[in-house]
């Protein structure tokens, strides 16, 4: 994410402009556009990722993947995919001086012959130096004017202009990118170099090319995502543009997640590579998640626009077509699914995160990084002791409560608690990566979350930064180890998402607060010692402007907390009653009548770590679901292919949640905007965290007939998407905050509205 890398993709995007070269190429039946690809030689796009000493340009898999998202997202017809490859490939061995400088001078494509279909046998034999045999369907076959293909254990350069070479251009689906059949009759060869499976192999060529494909579709996705966003704006319809109606939110809103977590596992594929080649587990994913994004995109799009759309002239048709070549090409995402959950239950198959390592940070650690995760694992490895594990496993509900207390306490006095809080507070001032590497190390070691973590990722920072000095001195090192629980009244019956209906009342009576009103679905109020409420001190309207922040002991007379049953037969939500309750006014944070920022910056603490846990416990339950899935098949009872692929496509989107929060932490270490993760972190992950839990039921069977926690679970996680805010609200909140649509008409008030009733 260099300021080079940006640079340069706004110079590929200026050069191309737009989507005419697609509709000339279209229209005429050519292979490519030879003026397109002269003027990205001429900006060394086409050498990237050869070194300079070999005659190329540098740079990496980050600035091709970078470009090739560009060029699909105008449908550039070049031969990207097999010359990016052919450039890694020579990056690996020593040429002969004129092959490499036809290489490098870029007037004859050069690229590597990749069958579209991985299934389709390479017949390749070599023979004094004389290549015969064929490539059927490879991608960008008819594009080029030599060719680079291994056979005989060896790479292998030829002319395809040779008389011996019959190239026949196959009729095309995306008529940017046609595909041809390649036939060679004793055709000269000039011999490369060996064909090193460690380090260009088939597998890295593979890896590569779906890395670069998948770039490529998001690309498509990318341009169909802004067709729509625009479109939405200016078409109207009943006197408002389309976008302001909730129907056509919710698509753009699905459109944008889609996009931006392929975003992520296509950035996956940079992070993992090596010499140029991707690790293949991080290409399968981005290519099985970018590829159905780019799929998705054009088809909402086309709905939004409707019949134009399903014109020729419109630009969605080659957008579609280009995606749909990403989709199919070197494996469908089923096929890799399929494969990927076959590999994953097969008995004693270790699931491989994307990556090299499993440990490899995805981001810039320094020394000082690396010397704070040292220090926490020497901590760990000395007090981390099975006592502990013990208590926290005890069958009583209370006993285990007090071990979770008595546990964050002893953390908080070793200084490992609240680590993103600043030092004069108990704090370790931890960098947004350190604390990735914080919880990735707890999760790692199956420590469990911390009983107080609502008080340390909510109230402790906004009482840091808006509180008192007396309510600092009061509160946070309380809060920090656990001696005080905290609870957050936020929600009620008919507050609305937003709580701009927020109804409880605190009215100022000397020094105190009378309070009265009723909160909902505050989890485990019932062994919390205070709250973190929003009451109303001011009029109505407008809306936001009379709220306020009030810290309620939760045993003050007046204030009963009552338990709520979940469906899933637990006690873990309560509804708390405020009957003339009264509240210190020293318990005021921050100004009267402006608690909705007090509450905007405890909100911008829950979503700015969010992905942390969230992944972390999301990837646990994966690896317990495929060792039962394992333990069925060892029992005899193999699972079926549907679940299979279930089982793989969760084990994927557990690695975007992943990579997409490392996206995070890479953006705000360079100093730039973290853009729209949160909000997506929020309704992918949750969603996915429902689907999850019931796929862990079918791939236990009918012994999930029996309850037991993984029952309870599924019950308990149809919550997920509607607490703090249902999946509806928070695709009409993407819509509107990320992508600019206007406010639903229906929701803005009427003129002649009274401010009562």
């Amino acid at each position: 994410m260099s300021a080079e890398r940006d640079e340069l993709v706004d110079v590929v995007r200026r050069a191309v402009g737009d989507r005419s070269a697609a509709r000339m190429v279209t229209d005429i039946g050519s292979a490519y556009d030879p003026a397109v690809w002269d003027v990205l030689h001429s900006i060394g796009v086409w050498s990237l990722g050869l070194p300079p000493e070999m005659g190329g340009a540098g740079g990496g898999l980050d600035e091709q993947l970078a470009c090739a998202e560009v060029l699909g997202s105008l449908a550039v017809p070049v031969p990207s995919t097999s010359v990016w490859v052919a450039a890694a490939v020579l990056a690996t061995l020593a040429p002969p001086p004129e092959l490499l400088q036809i290489f490098s001078e870029g007037k004859e494509p050069v690229g590597v012959l990749l069958p579209a279909d991985t299934d389709a046998v390479v017949t390749l034999e070599v023979d004094g130096g004389q290549l015969s045999g064929a490539v059927h369907g490879a991608i960008d076959g008819a594009s080029l004017c030599h060719a680079i293909v291994a056979a005989a254990g060896r790479w292998w350069w030829i002319d395809l202009r040779t008389p011996t070479v019959t190239v026949t251009m196959q009729s095309a689906f995306d008529h940017t990118r046609p595909t041809a059949d390649v036939q060679f009759a004793s055709t000269p060869a000039v011999e490369l170099g060996e064909v090193d499976p460690a380090a260009a192999g088939a597998d890295q060529v593979t890896a590569l090319a779906r890395a670069l494909l998948a770039a490529d579709a998001l690309g498509a996705g990318r341009a169909a995502l802004e067709l729509a966003v625009q479109y939405s704006l200016d078409r109207h319809a009943f006197g408002h543009p389309i976008g302001s109606y909730q129907a056509v939110k919710h698509q753009l809103a699905d459109m944008l997640v889609a996009v931006e977590t392929s975003a992520s596992a296509v950035a996956g594929t940079a992070w993992s590579a090596v010499e140029g080649f991707p690790d293949a587990t991080a290409a399968l994913i981005a290519k099985s998640t970018a590829c159905a994004a780019g799929m998705l995109a054009t088809r909402k799009s086309t709905q939004i626009h409707g019949a134009i759309a399903c014109t020729w002239e419109h630009d969605l048709h080659l957008l579609m077509r280009r995606a749909k070549f990403d989709e199919l090409a070197l494996s469908s995402p089923g096929t890799l699914l399929d494969e990927l959950g076959a590999s994953l239950v097969a008995d004693g198959a270790a699931g491989t995160r994307s990556g090299r390592s499993p440990a490899r940070p995805l981001f810039a650690v320094d020394a000082a990084d690396q010397a704070f995760l040292d220090e926490l694992r020497t901590w760990l490895a000395a007090e981390l002791t099975d006592d502990w594990r013990a208590r926290w496993r005890d069958r009583d509900a209370g006993a285990r409560r007090r071990a979770f207390r008595e546990w964050q306490g002893f953390m908080a006095d070793a200084g490992w608690v609240g680590i993103h809080w600043p030092v004069e507070h108990g704090g370790r001032d931890a960098t947004l990566a350190q604390q990735v590497m914080y919880h990735a190390e707890l999760a790692g070691q199956n420590v469990p979350g911390f009983i107080g973590n609502r008080g340390l990722s909510l109230t402790g920072p906004t009482l840091i930064v808006h509180g008192t000095p007396e309510q600092r001195q009061r509160f946070v090192e309380a809060t920090r180890r656990a001696d005080i629980l905290w609870a957050s009244g936020l929600s009620e019956r008919d507050a609305g998402s937003d709580l701009a209906a927020l109804s409880t009342r605190a009215v100022l009576d000397g020094d105190e607060f009378v309070v009265n009103g009723h909160k909902i679905w505050t989890t485990n109020a019932q062994f919390c010692e205070w709250m973190f409420t929003l009451v109303r001190t001011g009029p109505l309207e407008p809306k936001h402007d009379g709220i306020s922040v009030l810290l309620i002991p939760l045993d003050a007379p007046g204030v009963t907390v009552q338990p709520i049953r979940r469906n899933a037969g637990d006690h873990h939500f309560n509804e708390v009653f405020l009957d003339d309750a009264r509240v210190s006014a020293t318990n005021l944070v921050g100004p009267l009548n402006g608690g909705w920022s007090v509450a905007r910056t405890t909100l911008s603490h829950e979503h700015l770590t969010n992905f942390l846990g969230a992944q972390l416990r999301q990837s646990k339950v994966v690896e317990r679901i495929i060792e039962r899935a394992r333990d069925r098949g060892r029992r005899g009872q193999p699972i079926d292919a549907s679940l299979r692929r279930r089982i793989a496509e969760s084990w994927v989107n557990s690695e975007v949640l992943r990579l997409h929060g490392m996206r995070n932490v890479t953006r705000t270490q360079a100093g730039r905007d973290p853009g729209p993760e949160g909000s997506i972190v929020k309704l992918f992950g949750q969603e996915e965290e429902q689907r999850l839990y019931e796929l862990a039921i079918d791939v236990a069977g009918v012994s999930s007939l029996r309850e037991d926690s993984w029952a309870l679970s599924f019950m308990s996680t149809r919550a997920s998407t509607i607490g703090g805010g249902t999946s509806e609200i928070h695709r009409n909140k993407i819509a509107e905050r990320v992508l600019g649509m206007p406010r639903d008409p229906s929701s803005e008030p009427s003129k002649s509205s009274s401010p009562t009733g």
